[in-house]
């Protein structure tokens, strides 16, 4: 019975050793039960897309704002398209995104927003609004981050407009100033 007790308590003490030193390496978490099977708890991914050209003209109609280059992507728990980051295993996920946009010609002071799309439908709380004064002295970034409980198959976009000014100004993305960040926490 002594000898049961301190193995039991052998394993705990490794479980949480396991624990912490996988949390402070952010890596994966795994646990050892009593029989001494190795469990995967929480693996974290990531998904990131950015813009590497710039120019993608804000307009007065709504437009999935694209993300040309793929940065770092686990591709068992993802996969991507220049508008598009699917979500292959459910989970809890930090959704970030930002959109750096300026006026490239006209005079016209305008506004830009932006919002996440989830399966073609709005996340509540993901709007973000931009403003441009005047060609020159008109970049601005917009960005929001939102918690989400995803399942396989939800797919994630970003969508943009202007929402003020007039049609004589051209408002359009600035190279290396935008990129959409998914990341697995739970």
């Amino acid at each position: 019975m002594f000898n049961y007790f301190f193995k039991n308590l052998n394993t705990l003490f490794l479980t949480c050793a396991l624990a912490f030193i996988s949390i402070a390496n952010a890596q994966e978490v795994r646990v050892i039960d009593n029989k001494g099977t190795i469990d995967t708890i929480l693996k974290q991914t990531t998904a990131e897309r950015y813009d590497t050209n710039g120019e993608v003209e804000i307009t007065n109609n709504e437009l999935i704002i694209p993300f040309n280059a793929p940065g770092i992507i686990d591709l068992n728990d993802y996969t991507t398209t220049t508008t598009s980051i699917t979500i292959k295993k459910a989970g809890t996920y930090r959704v970030t995104y930002r959109v750096t946009a300026q006026i490239t010609s006209g005079t016209s002071r305008s506004g830009t927003e932006y919002i996440l799309l989830k399966n073609d439908v709005v996340v509540p709380g993901s709007y973000s609004a931009a403003y441009h004064r005047i060609s020159g002295f008109s970049k601005d970034t917009a960005s929001a981050s939102r918690i989400l409980d995803l399942v396989a198959n939800d797919v994630l976009k970003v969508r943009g407009k202007r929402y003020a000014g007039n049609n004589n100004t051209t408002i359009q993305t600035v190279a290396q100033g935008s990129s959409f960040l998914v990341e697995r926490i739970k």
